[in-house]
């Protein structure tokens, strides 16, 4: 059988190095265009934006499970009586933005919309 001689750079790590070259390439031209698309037309500069202020569902529950958490901790130790946790939660039942802090713990939530 006739064989032919390797030539250095083929193979599978030449083929992956070309991969990676054309890779480079698309992504400087999809860089490039959103630069002229949303960048400062100046410096070409692409703007930083602002973390979104929405919490997801799980983040959520995470907060309010270890805001209870320590709410029954301070409870316990006499920090805070229990009317203040149960005024906390009814302003958060009417709708109201509500800040409660919890004085054992030093811990402050804004709870809301």
């Amino acid at each position: 059988g006739f064989r032919r001689k390797s030539i250095k750079g083929e193979g599978k790590l030449g083929i992956m190095a070309k991969f990676n070259e054309v890779q480079k390439k698309r992504r400087a031209i999809i860089s490039e265009s959103k630069r002229a698309k949303h960048g400062d037309p100046y410096t070409r500069k692409l703007k930083q934006k602002a973390q979104p202020l929405a919490i997801s569902g799980k983040r959520k529950r995470k907060l309010f499970k270890k805001w209870r958490r320590d709410q029954k901790e301070a409870v316990e130790k006499g920090v805070i009586t229990m009317e203040d946790v149960e005024m906390a939660v009814a302003d958060a039942a009417e709708g109201m933005l509500v800040v409660v802090v919890a004085v054992a713990t030093d811990l402050v939530f804004k709870l809301g919309d």
